[in-house]
């Protein structure tokens, strides 16, 4: 197995994936990881559901149909561009031997802790998942449906933080093409730079974009089971966050 610094540079996202099951005891690993990681609330509110088979198509299936079903209804806009980019991540979800659902419950500490403790999480499940050899991408368009999905898997009271195929990689090794800005400030020998500048978006529009935005909020559901609004409030639920299917490197 390698090193810890070395998972952490090696990582890549993979969005292609061979047809070959993950071993039991490789998964158990990994997800041992993710459940070791830090957590910033004062009790561990993050929980996982971990996919295979039937009950990862039936999810699959789902997303799918949902997708059909809202993205012609949208406007052009931040939303559909990207619901059509979640689209067509599809079928990398579909070929992942395994799906995990990462989220977190929605309880007094406020969902911002929870989430943040959640990514760490996702993290630690992706860096282990390297090091024992498997990939995996994460994946965030599906916080537009967030409320559907965690009441498609019977999970109330939780919010989706993010999805996460793990499989065997098909395709070689990835570039890394982007990193984030370091500024490093108070060293002697080094120069503080600034940070660049942020590119201006328009957060409540995207907000007034996403499906179902400006429905009921309540939590009451329609016969069938499904929410009039994707991100509709379940009893302490979350609104606004907004996800991007744009999985990074």
């Amino acid at each position: 197995m390698i090193d810890a610094l070395e998972a952490i540079r090696g990582r890549r996202s993979i969005r292609r994936f061979r047809d070959e099951p993950i071993p039991d005891d490789v998964l158990e690993q990994v997800i041992d990881a993710a459940c070791w990681a830090p957590y910033g609330t004062e009790r561990d509110e993050r929980a996982f559901i971990v996919l295979a088979g039937q009950e990862k198509a039936r999810l699959t299936d789902f997303l799918r149909e949902r997708l059909a079903e809202v993205l012609p209804t949208l406007s052009d806009g931040p939303s559909r561009q990207i619901l059509r980019w979640a689209s067509s991540l599809m079928p990398m979800i579909e070929d992942a031997a395994v799906l995990v659902v990462a989220l977190t419950e929605i309880e007094h500490e406020g969902a911002e802790l929870s989430i943040a403790s959640a990514a760490c999480a996702i993290q630690n499940l992706m860096i282990a998942a390297h090091a024992l050899g498997l990939a995996s991408c994460y994946v965030t368009g599906a916080l537009y449906l967030a409320d559907e999905i965690c009441h498609l898997l019977e999970a109330p009271y939780h919010t989706l933080v993010g999805l996460v195929p793990l499989g065997y990689a098909e395709d070689g090794e990835r570039t890394r093409k982007q990193f984030p800005a370091v500024s490093w400030r108070g060293f002697a020998r080094r120069e503080a730079d600034d940070l660049p500048g942020a590119r201006q978006v328009d957060i409540s529009e995207m907000a007034r974009a996403r499906p179902g935005a400006g429905e009921r909020t309540d939590g009451d559901r329609p016969p069938g089971g499904r929410s009039r609004d994707p991100q509709c409030a379940r009893p302490g639920g979350v609104r606004g966050h907004i996800g991007t299917a744009r999985a990074g490197s």
